[in-house]
């Protein structure tokens, strides 16, 4: 496991891989420290730097004439929290969350982020999940967010910070799929075409939704044809034969 060197902004880094290696399987590890002082020890073994120091006055506060004497390692951990926890450190969290935004980034690397950020903000209860579907609207791509809305006008089930995160890996899995398929070939589809061939239909001054000329793409009156077909390549068949319920009763369209 690495050290900690007593930098704040990794403390909580290091405390985590702590944490997952003492709760790790003891009977396949031959060095696990299985009682208090022996984890006490351990970490205190793993400093280095300005941590190493406060592991050494640590020490020398618990040395007695029958040797060491620690407490227990919860009141370790309270005493190591103290120490090296930023005092801003929700506080940052909770702003790092609000700025958030995925970019480039994959939805699941994405979601990885934002829950531990979740976390380090304090909002892991399901009591907070409608503030995280708000800022989940903000920091999504927009064209994702548009898809999930969809997704949620068919949904039979409440919606949950559960339920964007499963739509969205999907629906971004399903994308880059769709991608993959298509790099190579000689088409352009729903904003994502070969660069080449982009630079090509702008030079013949034809429409990138439908490759018409006349008008650009976001004035396409076939965009919304060409939008819809898109998002039903991501539905399931029972969103699908539930989306047609509604065209038939009228409630879409």
């Amino acid at each position: 496991m690495r050290s900690f060197d007593g930098d704040r902004t990794e403390y909580h880094t290091f405390r985590d891989n702590l944490m997952m290696f003492l709760h790790s399987d003891a009977a396949t590890h031959p060095l696990f420290p299985a009682d208090d002082k022996s984890k006490i020890l351990f970490v205190l073994y793993h400093t280095e730097e300005s941590a190493m120091y406060w592991a050494q006055d640590y020490i020398s506060a618990h040395r007695s004439p029958n040797g060491l004497e620690f407490g227990t390692f919860s009141d370790f951990l309270h005493d190591l929290d103290r120490t090296f926890t930023d005092p801003h450190f929700k506080e940052k969290a909770r702003i790092e969350l609000r700025t958030l935004r995925q970019g480039k980034t994959h939805v699941q690397a994405f979601f990885e982020h934002f829950e531990l950020t979740r976390r380090y903000a304090g909002y892991e209860a399901e009591d907070h999940d409608e503030f995280m579907i708000m800022l989940l609207n903000q920091a999504l791509n927009h064209d994702l967010v548009r898809r999930i809305h969809i997704a949620i006008d068919l949904a039979e089930v409440p919606v949950t910070f559960g339920f964007w995160k499963e739509k969205a890996i999907r629906f971004d899995d399903n994308r880059r799929w769709q991608v993959t398929q298509r790099k190579g070939a000689d088409t352009s589809y729903g904003g994502y075409g070969e660069p080449m061939h982009i630079a090509e239909m702008r030079r013949r001054g034809l429409c990138f939704t439908c490759r018409e000329h006349g008008h650009l793409a976001r004035d396409c009156p076939k965009k919304k044809i060409h939008d819809i077909c898109s998002l039903i390549q991501d539905l399931t068949d029972e969103e699908r034969d539930e989306l047609q319920e509604m065209i038939e009763n009228g409630e879409v369209f």
